[in-house]
């Protein structure tokens, strides 16, 4: 039931993201798989479901998204497995802990994406970039993040509670 939950959960956020938040934000839209995956590993005791989710959040997001693929796979299943092996042993509040990697794990995964997707080919401007399309698409998954925090608590904990 936990990973139906998570199909179903991980499915709804897609269409959200590749249709109407691209309608309502244009390019600027929040990362709401992103979201999802680092509110899950701050959650997740076992660095290995953290990453697993990531993986499946960045295919998703490979898939979807028409640039390099297993860009966002890569980014996404280091930066889980990553967060869920520091956030026991540095914070213990987990909705603190939650904003400050969301924003962190946001602002990383969307400048190495753009330097790995289009900033190879030197395509504009990295500070224009940074500045135009970056920090405000990861204030906006920090903003989503918060939105979706109990969903994502009640399917991590799932996966905690069989172990």
């Amino acid at each position: 039931m936990k990973y139906f939950k998570s199909a179903v959960l991980l499915l709804v956020l897609l269409l959200l993201q590749t249709t109407f938040l691209k309608i309502w934000f244009g390019q600027t839209a929040p990362n709401l798989l992103l979201a999802a995956a680092v509110c899950f590993a701050v959650r997740e005791n076992n660095y290995l479901h953290s990453a697993a989710f990531g993986i499946v959040c960045g295919i998703l997001l490979d898939y979807t998204s028409g640039a390099l693929f297993g860009v966002a796979t890569l980014l996404c299943a280091v930066c889980c497995a990553l967060i869920t092996m520091i956030s026991p042993h540095v914070f213990k509040a987990k909705f603190a802990a939650t904003l400050l990697f969301l924003l962190f794990t946001a602002v990383i995964y969307e400048f190495f994406y753009y330097i790995l997707c289009y900033g190879l080919w030197q395509q504009s401007d990295y500070w224009q970039v940074l500045l135009g399309s970056v920090l405000p698409s990861a204030l906006l998954t920090v903003l989503a993040g918060l939105l979706m925090m109990p969903t994502v608590r009640g399917i991590a904990d799932a996966f905690i509670n069989q172990n």
